[in-house]
């Protein structure tokens, strides 16, 4: 079996906090999530805030790590490697962010901008190297040339955020993690963002792990999809199948909320609103929303199980009936 470009095994994140006159409080973001993607493949993953999705997209882009688990990307486990490989290893791997202006230093033009992570390549540049490599980036995501010189205020929205696209190209990566790339952006912009990514994985093979709640955008443009709740993948499979026929409730109630996913004539799932489960606790985490819950699901944790080839399930009773 060929190798994939990512592979997130077992990965769980703790952050401890301490209040004054109080004992250690720990709060699991992720909780044993593994995940795999293939070369120029595009990976959705949707949740709703707190889902700890972008702790996820934070791990792999080697910005955080891992209280336990691994993540293996193109062969190397990232988190075993020297400092000064890694750095190096980071030319293979970018990350989009969700604010277009935020994420660009407002003192630099864009050509600097664009450029700066070609600085931290194994074999630097030189000035021509570095100026034709801009160039050519900026105009892959339709920008001119003459743009480099200009200043990331003289410019919209969309075009900030095909800024800070070209700026994770420019290091020819083979994987972009976009974490909520669109959201901060109207609806036509956002069109114009997803085929650009599309054409970006058509043109030059690079994968994208596209983080998003917004499930009209993800089933636009993503191959395979995971659900994410509560710091678990409770759902993956191929994106049309998890549109059409979401099997967990959650997935469900998302898809039902979310009136242009192919859900026009499903009928909203009655959830519960959220009670909360209690940290440590063996049930499952959205019995207090799920329709469906019985005894089972309050003292056993359904585990993420193959369901059918290429779906899997993290639910005792996954179906559109719950059977």
């Amino acid at each position: 079996m060929k190798a994939p470009l990512l592979d997130v095994q077992e990965v769980t994140r703790d952050y401890v906090s301490h209040a004054m006159f109080s004992s250690l409080h720990r709060h699991r973001a992720l909780d044993s999530v593994s995940l795999r993607m293939e070369p120029a493949s595009i990976f959705g993953l949707v949740g709703e805030s707190g889902s700890g999705k972008s702790t996820l997209a934070r791990i792999v882009a080697a910005l955080d790590r891992p209280t336990s688990g691994k993540v293996i990307f193109d062969g190397d486990d990232l988190f075993t490697l020297p400092a000064r490989q890694l750095m190096h290893r980071r030319s293979a791997f970018q990350m989009v962010f969700q604010d277009p202006f935020g994420s660009l230093d407002p003192r630099q033009r864009i050509g600097r901008t664009v450029a700066e992570p070609l600085h931290a390549l194994p074999a630097p540049l030189g000035r021509r190297q570095i100026e034709d490599r801009v160039a050519e980036v900026l105009e892959s995501v339709g920008l001119p040339v003459d743009h480099m010189r200009r200043y990331p205020h003289e410019f919209s929205g969309g075009q900030r955020q095909r800024i800070a696209i070209a700026r994770a190209l420019v290091t020819e990566p083979k994987l972009v993690i976009a974490d909520e790339p669109v959201s901060a952006l109207d609806l036509s912009v956002q069109a114009q963002i997803l085929n650009l990514m599309m054409d970006l994985r058509e043109r030059r093979g690079v994968a994208f792990l596209f983080i998003s709640h917004n499930l009209a955008a993800v089933d636009c443009i993503a191959d395979t999809v995971g659900v994410m709740y509560d710091g678990r993948i409770v759902e993956t499979g191929p994106a049309d199948e998890i549109f059409r026929t979401p099997l967990h409730p959650y997935s469900q109630a998302l898809a039902a909320a979310e009136p242009s996913v192919r859900s026009h004539h499903r009928k909203a799932p009655q959830v519960r609103p959220p009670l909360g489960a209690p940290a440590g606790e063996n049930g499952c985490a959205f019995r207090t929303r799920c329709p469906r819950a019985i005894e089972r699901c309050a003292t056993e944790r359904p585990e993420l199980r193959p369901v059918s080839p290429g779906r899997s399930v993290a639910c005792h009773r996954p179906g559109q009936d719950g059977t």
